[in-house]
């Protein structure tokens, strides 16, 4: 929905973010605390980063076969260490494989309550070894197959709390954000756990008022106000970076431990009934399992729930292959998207602007970003090759 129209009529396109002189980097400041953690403080200008970014190929949209999904986004999408692509396409119950040359590899899954059936697919993750883990918000498991395709057992999650969206699964530990209602229930707390069958980790945790079940005009729902406090994460191994989204502070866990938190002072700003009326500007969508859908205008969004509190400055985190830092800042639909990138020691490399957060690395050159097709809307997968000498 964020992507910038114009990336959906180029067949290769090469985006060229100048900046060949590191030394007009923005300066940052590098120290520990008392704890040891390393602390990363980087200036509020940005710098453009001096990588380019030459497109490959797409894969999405087709009109049938298995390139006909028409959603891609950070939940359907992922990659493993050989460089294979996984895409979860919630209408056909399956999930696709593709190679980079956008070879349909196999399939699995498909509509059903059985075992290897998914009743509502929500998210695929995908190990490094080719491992496939599905989150069937009907089932309340993850639907589990092996790297060729064969089904593994399903993992019930009810005993360890139902998660609020995405999970990963790396060895035996899950990683997932549980909600849980305070006694009176007028807060929503959100905890960032590490669970295994040896111990529970807390990593993080946030809360947001909450107003209670809210009967809209379609449906009732008990959510907080559209700008409430969140958190976003990321995870590559056993490597997890967190944020608040607000503000601009990743702190980043390897095992559970604190390890470093960077920072960039950019100014936060109060949410409105303007920034609620561009975050909906058609209103909000709400699906349903069956299939149905139906649409909350902004107006009884505010009318309800009011507008929250300020502005996020963060929308998303992701690891790189190389274990590089991926941050997306926040931006409304009538804004470009800009990600900026961090070393895996946490230097700021530069801003990306115009591409949403990475959907996945195909090895250490491909990224895969989010494209829209102008012509239909589908949300497609694009391939990118990196090439990491500055230009100029």
């Amino acid at each position: 929905m964020r992507v910038s129209a114009r990336l959906g009529v180029v067949a290769l396109l090469s985006v060229v973010l100048g900046a060949c002189n590191r030394k007009s980097a923005p300066s940052e400041v590098v120290g520990r605390d008392s704890a040891g953690v390393r602390i990363i403080d980087v200036a509020s200008a940005d710098q453009p980063l001096p990588w380019s970014f030459t497109e490959v190929r797409r894969l999405g949209g087709a009109d049938s076969g298995p390139g006909a999904f028409t959603e891609a986004n950070g939940y359907t999408v992922a990659t493993d260490a050989m460089g294979l692509i996984y895409v979860l396409d919630p209408l056909a119950s399956q999930v696709q494989v593709f190679d980079t040359t956008g070879h349909a590899v196999r399939s699995m899954g498909r509509k059903g309550g059985g075992p290897g059936e998914f009743q509502w697919p929500a998210s695929v993750t995908v190990r490094p070894n080719g491992e496939v883990n599905v989150f069937d918000i009907g089932k309340q498991s993850l639907v589990r197959f092996a790297a060729d395709g064969s089904m593994l057992p399903q993992l019930s999650l009810q005993p360890y709390g139902f998660p609020a969206s995405q999970l990963r699964l790396t060895g035996d530990t899950l990683i997932m954000v549980v909600p849980r209602q305070t006694d009176n229930e007028k807060y929503r707390v959100m905890r960032l756990r590490m669970v295994s069958p040896r111990d529970s980790i807390e990593i993080a945790r946030d809360s947001a008022p909450t107003p209670g079940l809210v009967m809209f005009s379609c449906v009732g729902m008990n959510i907080p106000a559209p700008f409430s406090s969140d958190l976003a994460w990321g995870s590559l191994g056993s490597r997890v970076a967190v944020t608040r989204r607000v503000p601009y502070v990743v702190d980043v866990y390897d095992q559970g431990r604190l390890v470093s938190s960077v920072r960039r002072n950019l100014p936060t700003i109060t949410a409105t009934t303007e920034h609620v009326s561009r975050l909906y500007p058609d209103g909000m969508k709400v699906k349903f399992g069956n299939g149905g859908e139906c649409t909350i205008t902004s107006r009884e969004i505010l009318e309800k729930l009011g507008a929250g509190g300020q502005v996020p400055l963060i929308k998303g985190i992701a690891f790189g292959a190389d274990s590089t830092l991926w941050v997306e800042r926040y931006t409304f639909a009538d804004e470009e998207p800009s990600v900026d990138v961090f070393g895996s020691a946490g230097r700021y490399l530069g801003t990306l602007d115009g591409k949403s957060l990475p959907l996945g690395f195909a090895g250490p050159d491909l990224v895969l970003f989010p494209l829209e097709d102008e012509a239909t809307g589908a949300k497609l997968v694009g391939i990118y090759r990196i090439n990491r000498r500055p230009a100029g």
